[in-house]
Parts: structure tokens; C-alpha cells; sequence
């Protein structure tokens, strides 16, 4: 996957687009690809929908003592401190698969700027149903790539 979004920005990049006008967008296991992507391209910022610190984490939730067979694949907590670009976070605060408390961990152990969008009512798949959401990520893309 981390090939993958490097492949993608390359190819956007090749077009002639420039980095300062590239967001690295994702949702849930996307939102630990675009970490891993701007800590290795350039980009006018990230935003993470549904995020979370590692993978392990989330297994922990529902599968416990298994969880440590996830090893240390999709660690963000462990990239997102590296980010020199803005950050979003966005997660809705009645999760079912990844919980909340994850994407607000994930968020502090982030250096500013860096905002904060809580979707309250909003579970893991009906997040993008809230305009709050739509309204932040949009209101975020604005303001990064204006710089």
C-alpha cells in the first residue's frame, strides 16, 4: 500500500503537480498510508479520517492477545510526530471498529498546526453522512494549499 500512494504522488508529480497543492488524504488504514506518504514526499498537509496510532491497537480492541500477531505494520504514532506539514484529524465519536480514543491519540502525539474534527454521532462507516466532516476536511484543504 505505502508503494502504492509513493507511485500515485510520483505519477501526480510527473503531471506537473506541484507538491504544495497535494493533500495525502485517508481513511482508516489509508489515513497510516498518507502518514507514511508525507513523511516521505512533500505535501501541503494530511488528513486522517478515522485514524489510528497502530494497528495493533485496533486488533487489541477486538481480538486481544492477538492483536500482537499485527506486529508493528501501520505504526503512525511512531511517523506522525516526523509530519513538517498540517495535520487533520477527523473521527466520528461512536466507533465500531476503530475507537475514538485511538484518532485522539494520534492527533496529540502530533506537532502543530494540527486540528481536530469530532463527527459526534458518526460510527466508523457512516462518517462521510455528517457535513461537519465534509465542512472541515473541505475548510482544511482551503487553508493548506493557500499557503
Amino acid at each position: 500500500m505505502h508503494l502504492d500512494a509513493l507511485a500515485a504522488y510520483d505519477d501526480l508529480r510527473g503531471r506537473g503537480v506541484p507538491a504544495e497543492r497535494l493533500i495525502a488524504f485517508g481513511e482508516s488504514l489509508g489515513g497510516a498510508v498518507s502518514i507514511h506518504l508525507a513523511t516521505e514526499r512533500s505535501c501541503a498537509g494530511v488528513a486522517v479520517v478515522s485514524g489510528f496510532t497502530r494497528l495493533a491497537d485496533v486488533a487489541r480492541v477486538h481480538y486481544g492477545a492477538l492483536a500482537a500477531m499485527a506486529g508493528n505494520r501501520f505504526d503512525s504514532l511512531a511517523r506522525v510526530g516526523k509530519l513538517g506539514v498540517p495535520l487533520l484529524v477527523a473521527h466520528g465519536d461512536q466507533y465500531e471498529i476503530v475507537p475514538y480514543e485511538l484518532g485522539v491519540a494520534l492527533f496529540t502525539a502530533a506537532h502543530e498546526p494540527k486540528r481536530f474534527v469530532r463527527v459526534s454521532g458518526a460510527g466508523h462507516n457512516d462518517v462521510f453522512a455528517f457535513p461537519e466532516l465534509i465542512d472541515g476536511i473541505a475548510g482544511f484543504a482551503r487553508d493548506v494549499t493557500r499557503r
